[in-house]
């Protein structure tokens, strides 16, 4: 079985805490977890191209793993345009689904300000 299905495996058991440790066969493949856990941690939508210098002067990559961070790095970028969009847009998208931002719609008055 995969490490994934393994994994879904501990999900699909309702125990409220999940430990993966238990997929792990041995401590070299718990230390790989912990570096990309630590790389995708240090990375921040912010500081990209500072944390990219830092995390290629910290640790020796492969050129699959490199491939890896890049395309982290690209998932950032993709989502920060979604929210971009999402920002620009306002709440409009939400319009139509009840208590989802209709509470703060602002409706056109067409009477006078004193009445």
């Amino acid at each position: 079985m995969s490490l994934i299905k393994d994994f879904l495996g501990l999900v699909d058991e309702d125990s409220e805490n999940i430990t993966i440790d238990s997929l792990f066969d041995s401590e070299v493949e718990r230390s790989v977890y912990d570096k990309w856990i630590k790389i995708f941690t240090d990375l921040k939508p912010v500081a990209i191209v500072p944390m990219l210098a830092q995390i290629t002067e910290t640790y020796k990559m492969s050129k699959e793993e490199e491939i890896i961070v890049l395309a982290y790095v690209k998932y950032f970028e993709i989502n920060i345009m979604k929210i971009n969009k999402f920002m620009q847009d306002g709440l409009d998208g939400l319009e139509g689904v009840e208590g989802k931002g209709n509470e703060n719609k602002k409706t056109e008055y067409s009477g006078s300000m004193f009445g």
